[in-house]
């Protein structure tokens, strides 16, 4: 199992979890934005799995950071519990740097800290860390932190925190509570679960289904215990092969503003994969 390590950065990743201080002008390799006028939105998401209550066997967790200028936004449609994206799956401009927001920082509970980087292109690689238990129940403490406004190296980053969701898992009559091949999409998609510990107003739990470049979000309030993905949203999704996931979740938003004027919201969001009798709640089916 691994310990968690103690806070020491070099300079390219000059700030701390406990105390922020953040430098970007005197470290190198710093991957300079699109100067994004007119800001856009950001995603910051901690996804977990612990397969076995309790238990590191198995156990992992990642960060996943992206942000996009606002010419990027895909208009959505609201179906019953879920919203449906048709372009999760467009591929950005050939050739068009991604925005970013320097070096980012990911850490709290019982987490060894994740620290990325921002690549040539702008984008973020994931960096899964394995067989360590993040949190040991819902209302702990992580904590995102990043470098500078995105398109604005010389406007200072910030932190933002948040408490974690409860464990969930799926109850022996839920869908995607046995190990599924096939999904029909003309059939409601009912859902039960159970939480390690008691669920708040804060909690939510999203069902994450996406086929043919589009994808479905559905989001229940984690207390009720049971959701219905509607067939509506899933006849929304192209037939073929599809993901899934379902995740007990908290998030927050937060704006931004750059010295040049533009303005980013942050989604700050941190998901616990549902444990089922195969593991967790993730992976692939055919949508008919």
């Amino acid at each position: 199992m691994t310990t968690r390590a103690p806070f020491h950065w070099s300079c390219h990743r000059a700030f701390l979890l406990v105390a922020l201080s953040i430098a970007p002008a005197a470290c190198g390799g710093q991957t300079a934005s699109p100067s994004n006028a007119g800001g856009g939105s950001g995603e910051l998401t901690l996804v977990t799995s612990v397969p076995v209550s309790g238990s590191a066997t198995g156990a992992s967790y990642q960060a996943l950071v992206s942000f996009a200028s606002a010419s990027q936004k895909c208009a959505t449609t609201t179906i019953g519990a879920c919203v449906v994206n048709p372009c999760f799956a467009q591929q950005k401009t050939a050739g068009a740097n991604a925005p970013n927001a320097g070096s980012i920082v990911v850490g709290g509970a019982d987490m060894t800290a994740i620290a990325l980087d921002p690549q040539s292109d702008g984008s973020y690689a994931s960096n899964e860390i394995t067989d360590v238990v993040p949190w040991r129940t819902g209302g702990e403490t992580v904590m995102f932190q990043w470098q500078n406004i995105p398109g604005d190296t010389s406007a200072s980053g910030d932190r933002m925190t948040q408490t974690t969701p409860p464990y969930i898992a799926l109850a022996p009559t839920s869908a995607f509570a046995s190990k599924t091949d096939t999904l029909s999409r003309d059939q409601d998609l009912v859902l039960a679960w159970s939480s390690d510990s008691a669920a708040t107003s804060d909690d939510v739990v999203v069902a994450e289904i996406a086929s043919g470049g589009a994808q479905a979000v559905c989001t229940f309030d984690a207390r009720a215990g049971n959701g219905v993905v509607s067939a509506q949203a899933l006849a929304s999704l192209g037939a073929g092969d599809a993901s899934f996931e379902i995740h007990s979740k908290t998030t927050s938003t937060k704006e931004v503003v750059g010295a040049n004027g533009a303005t980013w919201t942050f989604s700050f969001n941190v998901d616990t994969r549902a444990r089922t009798s195969y593991g967790v709640a993730a992976g692939s089916v055919s949508l008919q």
